[in-house]
């Protein structure tokens, strides 16, 4: 089994199809359940006017990954957090 940082580097910012129910999207995030599971987070498109649906989680082992990347290369987590801009 791949550690948690190469397949978050290889799936985060890719499109992504739920084998099962068919849902697709885009990998906004990644994440190591305490029982072992690895699970991706896909948001789907926005509808007509930019309406935004809900995100889903699915089981890594779940998902066929497609060619989209929109994401070249997934942010530094070590960074954190952009500040909130003020006024």
């Amino acid at each position: 089994m791949k550690k948690f940082d190469e397949l978050a580097d290889e799936i985060l910012g890719r499109s992504a199809v739920d084998k099962v129910s068919g849902f697709e999207g885009v990998v906004t995030s990644v994440s190591l359940d305490l029982s072992g599971c690895l699970q991706a987070l896909i948001m789907p498109a926005a509808k007509d006017g930019n309406e935004l649906i809900g995100s889903a989680w699915f089981d890594t082992s779940r998902i066929e990954l497609g060619d989209m990347i929109v994401l070249p290369e997934p942010i530094n987590p070590a960074v954190g957090p952009v500040d909130k801009p003020t006024k």
